[in-house]
């Protein structure tokens, strides 16, 4: 990404700590991170609410790599000018319709296969065929 470009929301996050102060990270790739993340909340202890009780904000690697599919979702979606319900429809169907044409180029060439097959047995039986006369002759 150019300097001018603002970074993806799935390439970076930030650290805001208790007086208010915010540490912005940014990776050039999405295992960087996860990496940065992971290891800065083992890192930092758990806070406490006002309350007393336990803070728990501990994310898996797992429910990290869900957040940042479903940011790029809406990022696609913002891009094509689609609400995302319609974004996950449209691309839904598209899948669909991939999987068909993908069905028929299987059905293709699997009959082309079969017909290939087919005329290699009959040139085959055709060779085998001038072999026996070859031998009847001599």
């Amino acid at each position: 990404q150019s300097e001018a470009e603002p970074p993806l929301s799935w390439l970076c996050f930030s650290l805001v700590t208790k007086l208010g102060k915010t540490i912005d990270f940014m990776s050039h790739d999405e295992n960087g991170v996860l990496e940065w993340y992971l290891g800065l909340q083992g890192l930092i202890p758990s806070t406490t609410k006002k309350d007393g009780t336990l803070r728990n904000k501990t994310k898996t690697k797992s429910n990290l790599i869900l957040k940042r599919g479903l940011m790029k979702i809406r990022f696609y979606a913002r891009e094509s000018n689609l609400t995302l319900l319609n974004y996950i429809a449209t691309k839904m169907i598209d899948w669909k319709e991939e999987q068909r044409h993908a069905r028929k180029s299987r059905a293709h060439a699997a009959s082309l296969s079969t017909e290939q097959a087919l005329n290699k047995n009959e040139n085959n039986s055709k060779r085998l065929s001038k072999d026996e006369r070859e031998k009847e002759r001599e």
